[in-house]
């Protein structure tokens, strides 16, 4: 089941790193358990071998069917192995649900930032209408608006207009007057090999992007990005 086969003559040291998983796995579950809980098990792996072994993990324990607990620091993992996912903060359960939930519709700063990246600007509720709301920005010398469809927050409520950084979208060129739009100076950009990882600066506040476009652009140059309304999530502050 495991496909360690093979291995029965081997001792552990003339093993990888995966095949010593795979006999952990398989000592794991050998004796049926009603739970299996699994800390951490990919930690010292690299991370090419770390990202095969999730894919050989789930498929496994879906053939078995057993119900696992899975403890890990790496949100990405989190993400692909579980059907629900549990955010704790000191011993205290946060938030639990579906990863897409957790990750698009989180509780409380918290669980925002903990889950994925994510940018935040500090504001209150200037209108609020049927169809979404507008947020008055107040980060410093970025004085804004923003338009959001959520309406969660009545006006005057101080809240954290959230975006998620692959939400960004970044132009080179001035666009027509819409909504969202700001001018910004590229502060850094990294290529991680699928996509563009850039820290942006709009009077003095420094906003994270990702996109899988090509950007060309150098760093210190002005640019521009947009946010659509729908992904601008509002997180009220006490």
């Amino acid at each position: 089941m495991v496909g360690i086969e093979e291995l029965k003559d081997r001792l552990p040291s003339e093993i990888s790193g995966g095949q010593q998983q795979r006999v952990a796995f398989a000592r794991a579950i050998v004796y049926d358990p009603a739970v299996l809980l699994l800390d951490e098990p990919l930690s010292n792996l690299d991370a090419k071998l770390r990202e095969r072994m999730r894919f050989e993990i789930l498929e496994l324990q879906r053939k078995i069917g057993i119900t696992t607990v899975y403890v890990t620091h790496d949100q990405e993992e989190a993400m692909v192995l579980s059907d629900e996912v549990m955010v704790m903060d000191f011993g205290k359960v946060i938030q639990r649900g579906a990863p897409e939930d957790i990750y698009f519709e989180p509780h409380n700063e918290f669980v925002a930032d903990f889950i994925g990246k994510i940018n935040f600007l500090h504001g209150a509720v200037k209108s609020r209408r049927d169809d979404g709301s507008v947020v008055s920005i107040q980060e410093g010398s970025f004085q804004s608006e923003i338009h959001t469809t959520r309406t969660d927050y009545a006006e005057g409520q101080k809240v954290l207009a959230s975006v998620r950084p692959e939400n960004i979208i970044i132009y080179t060129d001035k666009q027509q007057e819409e909504v969202n739009i700001w001018p910004v100076r590229l502060v850094r950009k990294n290529f991680l090999g699928g996509l563009f990882d850039m820290v942006v600066e709009v009077n003095g506040k420094e906003l994270r992007c990702r996109t899988p476009f090509r950007v060309n652009a150098k760093i210190g140059s002005d640019i521009y990005i947009q946010i659509e309304p729908k992904d601008v999530l509002l997180i009220g502050i006490d």
